[in-house]
């Protein structure tokens, strides 16, 4: 098998892995990520996760915006399916070295690196830069290796950056 075949049919069992793993969850799971990621509130800047048993879902994650803590919470109730709210969103600080951070690590992911096809024309983002007294964690998904290791290291190079935790995935690799 030629090494452009073996790559074609790798590409082609992580698609249809990930769209069985879609077929798979719950309708109330999908409804709760499209409307968390609809709100008008979330940007780059945040990142809420969420845990859904039976009817009961945990909001976790981290808000740069104090109202998107309350908003996430009011969209997940109103999903079908859903009957009792657990909102541990953390808000973030609004230090003005926190916003410079945040504005600057912005500028090193996003301009003029390979990077920046990760950004999105609607102001969406898939690394999501997450400032907290000059910790920083970067979370979402990439498509590569390479990629998350650029945006731990160009994350880490700006300065006032106290600590950088990676927790960015790469698309089709188990976490």
């Amino acid at each position: 098998m030629t090494r452009h075949a073996l790559v074609t049919a790798l590409l082609a069992i992580a698609f249809a892995a990930s769209a069985t793993a879609a077929q798979d969850e719950p309708r109330a799971v999908q409804e709760i990520r499209r409307v968390l990621e609809e709100l008008p509130q979330y940007g780059v800047f945040d990142w809420i996760t969420f845990e859904h048993d039976r009817g009961q879902v945990t909001l976790g994650g981290f808000a740069r915006d104090p109202s998107l803590k309350g908003a996430a919470a009011d969209a997940v109730r109103r999903v079908e399916g859903v009957e009792q709210v657990t909102n541990r969103i953390e808000t973030l600080s609004n230090a003005a070295s926190d916003e410079t951070l945040r504005q600057e690590i912005h500028r090193a992911i996003y301009r003029d690196s390979p990077l920046s096809r990760y950004g999105k024309a609607d102001g969406t983002a898939a690394i999501h830069i997450v400032v907290n007294r000059g910790n920083v964690m970067l979370a979402g998904v990439v498509e590569r290796t390479d990629d998350k290791r650029l945006a731990e290291l160009k994350a880490r190079s700006v300065f006032g950056a106290r600590k950088v935790e990676n927790t960015l995935s790469v698309s089709g690799q188990a976490r």
